[in-house]
């Protein structure tokens, strides 16, 4: 993978694994805001519900786009600790911990997205 043999390399990448982590994190806020935001405005002008219809389906979009970042990071985290040497490895470190939380958050942002599309529809 690089031209050190220092475990300092699987560290960074794990690191590099949940700042992605937190950025499919914020999506599906950002996401779960404009979707609610619709909401909102739907309450103060029920004639304007039909106007709401777009911001429902971006903010459906960003919490997908959230879920799709996390499964890429985990995959990308996988990839490089495939291409490690054994000499870059930190002995007894649990590396899949990071990949197991990107899978989940993915998860969560796949079942808010089918939940916000059931409760809608």
């Amino acid at each position: 993978m690089s031209a050190f043999a220092d475990p300092r390399v699987l560290l960074a990448a794990e690191r590099t694994l949940l700042a992605w982590c937190r950025t499919s994190l914020a999506l599906m806020m950002f996401g779960f805001l404009i979707e609610r935001s619709g909401l909102i405005l739907t309450l103060l002008n029920p004639q304007a519900s039909s106007q709401t219809i777009p911001l429902f389906w971006l903010g459906l979009l960003f919490i997908a786009l959230g879920s799709i970042t996390s499964i890429g990071a985990a995959n990308q985290f996988k990839r490089v600790v495939n291409a490690c040497r054994s000499a870059e490895m930190v002995i007894a470190y649990p590396h899949y911990y990071g990949i197991t939380l990107c899978l989940f958050v993915a998860l969560l942002g796949g079942l808010l997205t089918s939940g916000l599309i059931v409760y809608h529809f």
